[in-house]
């Protein structure tokens, strides 16, 4: 520019941009504004056809430099980097969305001043589906035209700025964000695919394994093949270096035990059948010619003999005593208690038993139930008051009956017995005495006692009483 005049404001702010510092050592923030009387601006004005603002207007470039007093460098160079340019229409423009349009034209006007249409949406891919499912969303409003029109008074004149949009920018805009997010979203599932798809495979489904096998050998414990089933169980596929692999390793272990523990319990129950087998062979015989010589009516000796041959019948080629006794079978029939017990009574010394008084009752009472069984039960619990009784004390057989049951009481006189120990008497293996072992005694004969009543529809229980103990039995009545 060769024109030299021209009209130039300075404004500075009164306060500091460094907040810290010094008073007369701050640095202030300026604005400068400067009227330029540009040649070809007056060309433009004094055409035929003025046009303004000139169509070049916005390709106009101002250095603006501040010298110094003297010939040193300049103070303010716009030209240099860091140097903050003017506002300008293209810093307008970043300001606009996509499908987004800004006119500005003066009021009544056909020919806008200035227009300005946001940047276009990019290269960003667009999933197809996702265009469509916005396409469907429910937007209000969507009918309405999507503009804002502002009326701006200036000293130069009204002027309108019209704001427009497109609904197709908006869509395809959210859609390029929804994709991105789509992807993002998609590969964490993917991530969250994968790791379950992995701890599914390699702990879940191990863990549902282990806890099958466990669930079969417990199973196979309870159930009859259950050595077939234990012999066949695999665990070689559950085997590792982690915690369930030490875990499988001890379940392995643990079902070896079993395994060998059955095997062993196997081999000695065949023993021991074998060995009851191999003693009532050899009993039987002799019994047999004892019953050959006492077997006459009116002899003493005939009925234990009796009671020893079904003693041997019912432990022969058994497993156990339990099992035997368990598994055994009587021959149920009518028996007149108050008569049976006046016998068995009488009979008490011959077994070693002295001091038994029996009160008979003035009427038969006849119940159900096995002669020699039923001897047995009584013998069982005479032996037991027996042992506990007070030396010299008589042990006393009463019988009660009402229109149901008949009711034998057998009373000695002794210690009672402990609380808690009032029902395991009748468990077998379980004794009183704490040294019932080093005497001989295996606890079996109040177990006998209970099965057999059971097995003739009765009960069996024992009860504490003043100086005592009293043991009831309990056995339905044959009504006539």
């Amino acid at each position: 520019l060769t024109e030299r005049e021209f009209r130039g404001w300075l404004w500075q702010e009164g306060r500091c941009i460094d907040a810290a510092a010094l008073p007369g050592a701050c640095a202030r923030k300026s604005y400068i504004s400067i009227r330029l009387p540009i040649e070809v601006f007056r060309d433009a004005l004094a055409a035929r056809n003025p046009v303004w603002p000139p169509p070049d207007l916005d390709s106009m470039a101002i250095r603006l430099r501040l010298l110094a007093p003297d010939d040193g460098p300049a103070l303010f160079d716009s030209s240099e980097p860091g140097a903050t340019l003017p506002f300008s229409l293209a810093e307008l423009r970043a300001l606009l969305l996509p499908g987004e349009r800004l006119t500005v034209q003066r009021a009544g006007g056909t020919q806008p001043l200035l227009s300005l249409t946001g940047a276009t949406p990019g290269d960003e891919p667009i999933a197809p589906w996702v265009v469509q499912i916005i396409r469907r969303l429910p937007v209000d409003g969507f009918d309405a035209p999507l503009h804002s029109r502002e009326a701006i008074h200036t000293p130069l004149g009204e002027h309108e700025i019209v704001l427009s949009g497109d609904i197709r920018s908006v869509n395809l805009a959210l859609a390029a964000v929804a994709t991105r997010l789509a992807w993002t979203v998609g590969a964490m599932l993917l991530a969250v695919t994968a790791t379950w798809a992995v701890i599914e495979l390699f702990v879940i489904r191990r863990i549902t394994l282990l806890t099958q096998r466990a669930a079969a050998v417990s199973t196979g414990m309870r159930a009859g093949d259950g050595p077939a089933r234990l012999a066949n169980l695999d665990l070689s596929d559950l085997g590792g270096r982690d915690e369930l692999g030490v875990l499988a390793q001890g379940l392995k272990d643990l079902l070896q035990r079993v395994n060998d523990d059955l095997r062993r319990e196997q081999i000695r129950a065949q023993q021991e059948k074998d060995m009851w087998h191999a003693v009532g062979h050899e009993i039987m015989s002799p019994l047999q010619s004892l019953m050959a010589l006492h077997g006459a009516q009116g002899d003493a000796s005939a009925r234990y003999i009796s009671r020893m041959q079904q003693a041997v019948r019912v432990l022969y080629g058994q497993a156990s005593p339990s099992e035997a006794f368990a598994a055994s079978t009587l021959a149920l029939q009518a028996i007149d208690i108050n008569a049976f017990l006046g016998d068995v009574a009488g009979n008490a010394h011959f077994i070693g038993i002295e001091g038994v008084a029996f009160t008979p009752l003035g009427q038969a009472v006849v119940v159900q139930a096995d002669e020699h069984s039923l001897e047995d039960v009584v013998s069982h619990v005479l032996r037991n008051a027996q042992r506990h009784r007070t030396p010299g004390t008589t042990i006393h057989i009463t019988l009660r009956a009402d229109a149901q049951a008949a009711h034998v009481e057998l009373h000695n006189q002794g210690p009672t017995i402990a609380e808690g120990m009032l029902e395991r008497i009748f468990e077998y293996g379980v004794s009183e005495a704490p040294d019932s072992a080093a005497q001989g005694q295996r606890g079996q004969g109040l177990f006998v006692a209970r099965t057999y009543m059971a097995k003739m529809g009765g009960t069996i229980a024992a009860r504490n009483v003043a100086g005592g103990v009293v043991f009831t039995l309990t056995l339905p009545r044959v009504v006539a």
